[in-house]
């Protein structure tokens, strides 16, 4: 394992970026596989039993977890080798998952879905613990001078990664596994939840800076957090921002493999031009988002937003292509989004020891919103369940209105960007010098 250094040079800095990025890369196929609300997954959960609506408890279960990330912060000042206390819980997330896939056919039926919900949990358990000290540690090693371009650079080989991994999927089951088919599907996802243990096995060859490795966290830094308001208005903007997400995102894969009728291959090409946009476009995004004003970016990826939920409810089982252009240009306003959000992220965070704190809130404020949605969604989904609308040739379902519903929501929220100020610098945490200013 590598040693900590007071300042990395050039060349560990070069050494940990790409260590970071081949983690990405194998991420991605973890993500793209083993995530809650990922085609597979949704094949996978469905061959058990889970019904449609159900699905979003999924997610619920895996947010509940994040509460831990409160536990992290105290919990890491008791390990004395911060770098092999993050790898080691961070192998957790998709050793839990891969044991339970494999698991789950030795159990009656009836016990497999809790099974399931176990593994998610656990696996949520592991990340969530980990997380807020991995945040910091990337944070720590990207330069700031060119965060836009190395993180455009990273997103592109996710992505890259993700195309991949999601035409391969995509052609297998629909040619050679079946969408019925448990115990093929299952072997999917053990795919990906190795592809999960080499992306944390990468990162013990990237170097872990002495200042990073030396904060000494502790729950004291929440009252920090709570006195920096540049971080706080991010996070209430964030909050906000995503509440539209947060009903449907659990959702995606539901309407499209059950509501619509999609062949799985079909998802995997509109998948794959979905993240091929990013590619392409990345190098660009991130020069703009380097140099424009972030506040105005983030204004006017609500737009597009908005005009993504919009044209769900025009998809049909005869009717894909509201849904392939919808997925189509979104790519574009994700990745202007992942990257200026990001950057904006960093420097509402100060420069402090304990900048896990800041990670861990804005990290469980985003998951809460994602279990209270997703929650939300499934009393609010089976109570319109059966019911149906007619608007001219248009036949709208339970799930067309809900994203119609989610399409007015992201029209409202989008106004949250007049929360935030264009910050000049990293941001100064409050201390008792500059606390009368």
């Amino acid at each position: 394992m590598q040693p900590t250094q007071e300042r990395l040079n050039k060349e560990q800095t070069r050494t940990s970026l790409e260590r970071f990025t081949l983690n990405a890369g194998f991420r991605a196929i973890f993500d793209i596989l083993c995530g809650g609300a990922t085609f597979a997954f949704v094949a996978f959960a469905s061959a058990l039993g889970i019904t449609n609506e159900k699905m979003g408890f999924i997610t619920t279960t895996a947010t509940v977890a994040c509460i831990l990330q409160m536990v992290a912060i105290p919990l890491g000042k008791r390990f004395t080798d911060k770098k092999r206390f993050m790898l080691s819980v961070a192998v957790c997330e998709p050793l839990f998952f891969t044991l339970a896939i494999i698991a789950v056919f030795f159990l009656p039926s009836s016990l497999r879905p809790y099974l399931i919900g176990i593994a998610v949990f656990l696996s949520a358990a592991a990340a969530h613990l980990s997380r807020p000290h991995t945040d910091e540690w990337f944070s720590s090693i990207i330069p700031a001078g060119i965060r836009g371009r190395y993180l455009g650079r990273r997103l592109q080989i996710y992505s890259a990664s993700v195309v991949l991994s999601t035409l391969i999927a995509g052609w297998l089951i629909d040619h050679a596994i079946g969408r019925s088919n448990a115990r093929g599907l299952s072997l999917l996802l053990i795919v990906g939840g190795i592809s999960g243990l080499l992306s944390v096995i990468v990162l013990s060859g990237a170097f872990l800076p002495e200042t990073s490795s030396r904060t000494v966290p502790s729950l004291n830094a929440f009252k920090t957090v709570i006195t920096t308001p540049t971080f706080l208005r991010f996070l209430a903007f964030m909050f906000i921002f995503n509440i539209p997400f947060y009903f449907a995102c659990p959702y995606y894969q539901v309407f499209n493999l059950q509501i619509l009728k999609m062949p799985a291959l079909l998802i995997a090409v509109m998948q794959t031009g979905y993240y091929l946009l990013k590619i392409i476009f990345m190098p660009v995004l991130g020069k703009i988002a380097d140099k424009k004003n972030h506040v105005q970016i983030l204004a006017l990826t609500g737009i597009l937003y908005t005009l993504f939920f919009m044209f769900f409810p025009f998809s049909s089982e005869t009717r894909h292509w509201p849904i392939l252009l919808a997925w189509g240009f979104v790519g574009l306003s994700d990745a202007l989004f992942g990257i200026t959000s990001q950057i904006m992220l960093y420097k509402s965070v100060p420069i402090i020891p304990s900048r896990q704190a800041f990670f861990a809130v804005y990290n469980l404020f985003t998951l809460i919103g994602y279990g209270i949605g997703s929650s939300l969604a499934v009393p609010f989904l089976d109570s319109i369940k059966g019911r149906s609308f007619h608007f001219g040739s248009f036949h709208l379902s339970n799930f067309h209105i809900f994203y119609a519903g989610c399409a007015v929501l992201m029209a409202a929220t989008s106004f949250s960007v007049l929360l935030l100020k264009e910050p000049k610098k990293e941001s100064i945490a409050p201390t008792a010098e500059n606390a009368k200013a």
